[in-house]
């Protein structure tokens, strides 16, 4: 299948404006073009999405929900993903997502934040808890942090996957 992102945003467009002529204008585009994606975009999925009424308002059908909800998700996904481009690769900022367990947040933290204060380029500094080792590692996993304090047993699986340093031994753990 080949759907488009502009098609996703016309079918999002349509959906929160509630007819195809507000998105239109929202937009800037026709009403024939935002009406002949929608159909395309129906055509190959092989299911209407929306249920217009005799007024223009339109009403979503059960793959409408669907697709309306993964529309959501992809093109916030994109934006997130151009942000993060726009962040490493034009303005050459750096954001740097931690993630550690409660009991290292002491020792790990206020070093971490001191560092990423002090240098050049760094724009934001997000910090994460999770209860267990396994849990931060399947948020390095989805891309949630691009940095983690894990147990080395939680890394079992993806030890090749993510560039690993030990940084202690905590010989009474």
């Amino acid at each position: 299948m080949d759907i488009s992102l502009k098609q996703l945003e016309m079918f999002r467009a349509v959906v929160v404006a509630g007819s195809i002529t507000k998105a239109s204008r929202r937009m800037g585009l026709s009403q024939p073009s935002i009406s002949q994606q929608l159909a395309k975009l129906e055509e190959m999925l092989g299911t209407p999405l929306l249920r217009r009424n005799r007024t223009g308002l339109i009403s979503l059908t059960p793959a409408g929900e669907y697709w309306f909800r993964a529309s959501e998700t992809v093109l916030q996904q994109m934006a997130n993903s151009v942000d993060e481009h726009r962040q490493r690769f034009i303005d050459n900022s750096v954001s740097l997502q931690i993630g550690v367990t409660p009991t290292l947040r002491g020792r790990f933290v206020a070093a971490a934040a001191r560092i990423a204060r002090d240098e050049p380029g760094f724009t934001k500094f997000d910090l994460f808890y999770a209860l267990s080792s396994n849990e931060l590692v399947e948020k390095l996993r989805l891309h949630q942090l691009n940095c983690a304090i894990v147990n080395i047993d939680s890394l079992a699986e993806d030890r090749n996957s993510f560039a690993v340093t030990e940084l202690f031994q905590d010989h009474i753990a």
